[in-house]
């Protein structure tokens, strides 16, 4: 199905010896980049805290992980007593899924986290690297999702209007994949992932998705949708706070009921230039008990960090910060 072998080397760590393992346990897998393993450990780090009761195995997907990494995700699987594998992929097995600036190989993943896990598991939640956990996942371990291949939450307005008008959708069944539960039986039962790369050869079709994968899997998936509330996908984008310029606004997003918080946007809550929103807090309480705790916050890398990170440094009160900020960008700008 993949171009070439998917998986180059897997190292799993553990916290429990094999004869104490649970029957059952709920499979949570990230997709990430090197540049988003770090929010993918923070990320993990929050379901533990959060779950300790809970029955858990992670498997991290990843085209990087270094000496450093494995120490940690170990020192994590030991304090937590549970499991975390690392999975170091081969990115030329993608050659057949679409590339660009925006939707890099990365983005396709979650496709390999299903493939591969199929045979170890009946079902796994999928979630992004810059998803916190605060709230219990535990009715995930036992959720019926019926006939369905996927269980999600609805994505935003716009993007709702967009499935409508572009692929004919009924109004509210257009589906965020930053966190799905997905039933691995059905899945293969389906061929979803042969018929996804059907899907980005379709000359026809293949120009309306803006969104490559998560356009692709709701149009094959229509109609097996579970759909859950949102707590389990909490839509947070910090880049939204110099527009809105309300300080409690994250309240009205972030409540008792929320279990997962998507940081959406450009600004992720491990950028340096997010420490001074108040709804940082969640992943901060996280990062400063992890074992990634000495690891510093990123500073901007890209042409579109910079210019995020110049908005919110002017608008927290730092301008001349902000300025010289907006100066690296222009120069980098003009230089490409």
């Amino acid at each position: 199905m993949f171009g070439k072998q998917p998986i180059l080397s897997q190292q799993t760590f553990s916290g429990i010896d094999s004869e104490s393992l649970p029957a059952k346990r709920l499979n949570i897998a990230y997709g990430v980049d090197k540049n988003f393993l770090f929010g993918a450990c923070i990320s993990v780090t929050s379901i533990l805290e959060n779950n300790k009761n809970v029955p858990l195995a992670f498997h991290i997907f990843s085209d990087y992980g270094d000496e450093e990494t494995c120490k940690k995700l170990n020192e994590l699987a030991v304090h937590y007593q549970t499991t975390i594998s690392l999975y170091i992929i081969n990115n030329d097995c993608f050659s057949a899924f679409p590339y660009t600036v925006r939707y890099a190989y990365a983005t396709y993943y979650r496709f390999l986290t299903c493939e591969y896990l199929q045979s170890q598991a009946e079902s796994l939640v999928y979630l992004d690297a810059d998803i916190i956990c605060k709230g219990s996942v535990e009715p995930l371990l036992n959720l019926d999702i019926e006939d369905n291949i996927v269980a999600g939450v609805i994505d935003v307005e716009m993007m709702q209007k967009r499935a409508v008008q572009v692929f004919g959708f009924e109004p509210n069944t257009y589906f965020n994949t930053g966190m799905l539960y997905i039933n691995l039986k059905a899945w293969q039962q389906n061929n979803i992932l042969e018929k996804i790369i059907a899907t980005f050869s379709d000359e026809a079709l293949a120009p309306k998705l803006t969104f490559p994968d998560q356009d692709a899997l709701n149009l094959l998936v229509k109609g097996k949708v579970k759909f859950l509330h949102r707590g389990y996908n909490a839509f947070y984008n910090f880049d939204d706070e110099p527009k809105i310029k309300r300080a409690d606004r994250y309240k009205e997003i972030i409540n008792d009921d929320t279990v997962f918080i998507h940081y959406v946007g450009v600004t992720k809550p491990w950028f340096q230039w997010a420490k001074d929103y108040p709804a940082v807090k969640y992943f901060s309480e996280i990062y400063k008990i992890s074992p990634w705790r000495d690891q510093p916050l990123y500073d901007a890398r890209t042409l579109k960090q910079f210019k995020k990170k110049s908005v919110h440094q002017k608008y927290l009160g730092y301008r001349l910060e902000g300025f010289k900020t907006w100066l690296t960008y222009t120069w980098m700008k003009m230089k490409k």
